[in-house]
Formats: C-alpha cells, sequence, structure tokens
C-alpha cells in the first residue's frame, strides 16, 4: 500500500479575514487584529533566515505601492484596466479596502519576524533586539495610522477615487511608510557588514 507523502502546509499567502474575495465573504478584522493575525500565524511557522523574508516583504510592499500608482493611472484614464496585476478593473474597490489589514498583517507576519530573525543571519543580538524595538514602536504608530484610512476606505471608496484623481492617494503613503520601515530594518545587516 503507497502512501502519499504528507507535505506540511505553510501559508504562501496567509489567509486574512479582512477583504471579500473570491466570492467569499469572511468576517472583517480591524488592523490591530490583522497585525496580531500576523504573529501568531508566523509563531507557527518559524523563520531560520532574516534576511530573505526582509527582502521578500519589501518586494511585497513595492508591488502594492506599484498596484496603487496603477490604478490611480486607470482611474484617470492613464492606464489600461489589463495593467492592473493585483485586482482587476472590477474589484479595485475590494482590493484597496483590504489593503490597510493586508500591509498590517505584513508587518506582524514578516517585517518583525525578519528583524528578529537577523539574528540567525549574524548579527548581534543587541543590535536586533535595538532595532526590534523601535521597529516594534513604529508598527505600532503604523497601524493606528492604518486603521482610521481602513475605516474610511471600508465606508465608501470614493474619498481614495477623489484623491486618486487629485494625483494623491489615502492609503499610497501609509504602504509607502511600512516599505521604508522595512528597508530600514533589512539595511542594519548591509550597515553592518559595510563597517566591517
Amino acid at each position: 500500500m503507497n502512501k502519499k507523502p504528507q507535505i506540511a502546509s505553510h501559508p504562501v499567502q496567509p489567509a486574512l479575514a479582512c477583504p471579500r474575495t473570491g466570492g467569499h465573504t469572511r468576517p472583517t478584522l480591524n488592523c490591530r487584529q490583522a497585525f496580531t493575525a500576523g504573529k501568531v500565524a508566523r509563531s507557527q511557522y518559524p523563520l531560520t533566515s532574516g534576511s530573505y523574508k526582509l527582502m521578500e516583504c519589501a518586494a511585497r510592499l513595492e508591488s502594492f505601492v506599484s498596484e496603487i500608482v496603477r490604478i490611480r493611472d486607470f482611474i484617470n484614464n492613464e492606464a489600461n484596466r489589463l495593467d492592473l496585476l493585483h485586482c482587476t478593473a472590477q474589484d479595485k474597490d475590494v482590493w484597496l479596502k483590504g489593503l490597510p489589514c493586508v500591509v498590517a498583517h505584513r508587518l506582524g507576519y514578516e517585517l518583525l519576524p525578519g528583524l528578529q530573525a537577523m539574528q540567525l543571519d549574524g548579527v548581534a543580538g543587541q543590535i536586533v533586539r535595538d532595532a526590534l524595538h523601535m521597529a516594534e514602536s513604529q508598527c505600532d504608530d503604523l497601524i493606528q495610522r492604518l486603521e482610521p484610512v481602513r475605516l474610511t476606505l471600508e465606508s465608501s471608496i470614493e474619498g481614495e477615487y477623489q484623491a486618486m484623481r487629485r494625483g494623491s492617494s489615502l492609503i499610497e503613503p501609509l504602504v509607502r511608510d511600512a516599505l521604508e520601515l522595512t528597508q530600514k530594518s533589512l539595511s542594519i545587516k548591509q550597515n553592518i557588514t559595510t563597517a566591517k
């Protein structure tokens, strides 16, 4: 009797309970709950290295910023609907509404654990602890700024579309802040390597 090997499940894209996706309605989480859910999900899959996870997080956040720009271009008739990658022209509102929780989740699932795992990449423990302490504070601040935007977008996406018509965005600066925090966290290893 041949048994199929069991493959450990690992959430490549951890399930979030924020946005409506795929026709299924999920219970809504706020940004703090999404952040906590990310930390809990990561605790089931500890990292063995931090650098790669921070690079993945940065790449993901960069792709989110790029998608916001593409949506803004589409709203302003400067791009084709086929240019959108994370969403379609029909569900861009769903993607945008879910983005604050997705970013909060990534902070808990990738950023903080990735920074903590930098010790496994050879960064001195005290440097990691200091950077982690600062990053936790900045994550807390960012989550507090994400939540009102989530509520605004959830209430009506029209405010975001109006901002996009003026060339700005309610959510984009916060995603850029998350990206900057991720890049800053990744730089602690680069700074140490450069100092040697």
